[in-house]
């Protein structure tokens, strides 16, 4: 976000021209705060964007306090603090599910309520002060009423039952009370085996399950990279498993004192099979060691996480994928990390999503 004094000689084109310069370093969203007569400004990227320019197509949405708000015909006392006021009420809104749109007008609307009242930095509305128009109650009772009419699914492909629980599980759960509007649901898929980047294998293998069930798609890709190595293994890991099992991935190391390794996770979603590809990526630091724990799920046993991201620099500590108990791996888990960065954007991105599905 980026915030304007009212007092400052800014134009409506500088302000702007101020968001387009954080489009330009790949922010998705800019929301100017202006408030006064002009509210908010929203500043965002085109989705088709196949203009070839350098800077990306955007489109400007200009903010203003709900229409109902009782006191907006009241006069402005102090405005000192109304865009603390405007930013503590974005964030909790949007932390709810409300879509950005609607988020920034009840925003506009608690700074409007603010500046009403003698030293706007103390006068913050509480949520008995809050009119019906602003009340989260009421805002999400219309985010569940959109929901029965427009609930739309996405297929996570796979053919296996069991993830598909567990990826339902990880969307569903979080420290946010807010529920993602979309079912999700799956698909087996034969898709080619795929050479290239992990990002690149993620795209192409999205965009290739999107076409071919013509919906909504989720992917999930997972890499294991030794740093000696240029980050190989990465997303060829489970081959090299087959391969070399848990001693030979250690051996891959020998005469090498670089142990280091990272989990990655990349989930690559698609709201359409005309629509761009958007990826997630969750990772944990740790290295390779002799196999330790059960070694029924893959490469868990060798790997294990570091000591700054198991929170312990004790020896006994130190603990592999395998040794630890499911609450500890998920605390930590690049898989859960990548799911709760894809759980945010369809929370906040509901809207746009529903609109580019089919």
């Amino acid at each position: 976000m980026w915030f304007t004094n009212e007092e400052e000689s800014v134009t409506g084109e500088g302000e702007e021209a101020m968001a387009k310069s954080l489009l330009d370093k790949g922010i998705r969203h800019a929301v100017i705060v202006t408030l006064g007569e002009r509210g908010a400004m929203i500043v965002r990227r085109c989705k088709d964007d196949s203009s070839g320019n350098d800077s990306p197509q955007t489109q400007t949405i200009m903010i203003s306090e709900p229409a109902d708000l009782p006191c907006k015909d009241e006069p402005v006392v102090d405005t000192v603090g109304a865009g603390d006021a405007f930013c503590g009420a974005l964030a909790a809104y949007l932390s709810r599910g409300v879509e950005l749109e609607k988020a920034a007008s009840v925003a506009c609307g608690v700074a409007s309520m603010s500046v009403r009242k003698k030293s706007a930095q103390e006068s913050y509305p509480s949520a008995s002060d809050l009119p019906d128009c602003l009340k989260l109650k009421s805002l999400e009772q219309n985010i569940e009423d959109v929901d029965k009419d427009t609930r739309k699914a996405i297929t996570f492909v796979t053919g296996n039952k069991n993830k598909l629980i567990e990826v339902q599980r990880l969307l569903t759960t979080s420290s946010s009370s807010s529920s993602i509007p979309f079912d999700i649901t799956n698909h087996k898929l034969d898709l080619p085996e795929l050479q290239g980047t992990p990002e690149e294998i993620a795209r192409v293998k999205c965009q290739t399950a999107a076409k071919e069930l013509q919906s909504a798609v989720l992917t999930e890709d997972t890499c294991l990279c030794f740093r000696a190595l240029n980050d190989l293994p990465g997303p060829y890991i489970k081959w090299f498993l087959d391969g070399l099992g848990h001693e030979g991935l250690n051996k891959l190391l020998e005469g090498f004192e670089d142990t280091r390794a990272y989990a990655q996770t990349i989930i690559a979603f698609c709201p359409g099979p005309d629509s761009d590809i958007v990826l997630f990526q969750g990772q944990t630091e740790g290295r390779i060691v002799p196999s330790r724990g059960p070694k029924d799920f893959g490469w868990d046993a060798v790997f294990e996480p570091t000591d700054e991201e198991q929170g312990s620099t004790y020896e006994e500590d130190r603990k592999t994928y395998a040794e630890m108990t499911k609450d500890e791996k998920n605390a930590i888990s690049h898989r859960g990390r990548a799911f709760e960065k894809f759980r945010d954007y369809l929370l906040t991105e509901a809207d746009s999503i529903l609109k580019d599905m089919r």
